[in-house]
């Protein structure tokens, strides 16, 4: 479905100015698409920084790619999921590997249900599924994806409260068939209108 597939990008204009011209944005902007605009099949939001993170498993300390996502991310792109459940991205303190890191990390050892410590913060996580590496020409450059869930519990409502502030968001949509990206582009000024005063 790539031709249905579209980043979200946001233009700031301030004094007259072009001030961002971007993909970074607030973390309910795609939600709220999915819910108020027919036109959106569906929606997910991902932390923008994909940043190395160190993970900890028996004194060994890993440094892999990770993301923050939302429970439809891997639906939207078509990862294919090889061990665990994709729904569990849904739940907090979920963490899914791609297999080159769950092959680096855990050796032979199955690592569903397997458990993994943050250095920074010391939080633990599970180990919820293993998906395919993905390609090279892939502009995801990822090997962990930790459940969105997981920042809900420790910060509350992030969905309706962040839509001022904590812009560190990308957001993709798949567009219904037959959808042109100009109708949803029309929709957005009053969409935003709405939820939080843009001025």
């Amino acid at each position: 479905d790539a031709d249905r597939l579209y980043r979200l990008q946001r233009i700031i204009n301030m004094d007259g100015e072009q001030a961002y011209d971007g993909p970074v944005m607030n973390m309910p902007v795609p939600v709220a698409m999915l819910n108020d605009l027919h036109e959106v099949e569906h929606a997910v939001v991902i932390e923008y920084d994909i940043a190395e993170t160190d993970v900890i498993r028996n004194d060994v300390n890993y440094k892999e790619k990770m993301t923050i996502a939302d429970s439809t991310f891997f639906d939207m792109f078509g990862f294919n999921i090889v061990q665990g459940d994709k729904n569990m991205l849904g739940v907090a303190s979920s963490l899914f590997l791609s297999e080159s890191a769950a092959k680096r990390i855990f050796d032979n050892t199955p690592p569903v249900g397997q458990t993994l410590q943050f250095k920074n913060g010391g939080s633990t996580v599970t180990v919820a599924g293993v998906f395919k590496d993905l390609p090279d020409n892939s502009h995801l450059e990822l090997d962990m994806v930790l459940s969105l869930q997981t920042k809900r519990q420790n910060w509350g409502n992030i969905d309706v409260g962040w839509w001022m502030g904590q812009d560190y968001f990308t957001g993709y949509v798949k567009l219904r068939p037959g959808v042109k990206p100009e109708e949803v582009e029309a929709k957005l000024p009053a969409m935003l209108d709405k939820y939080y005063d843009v001025k």
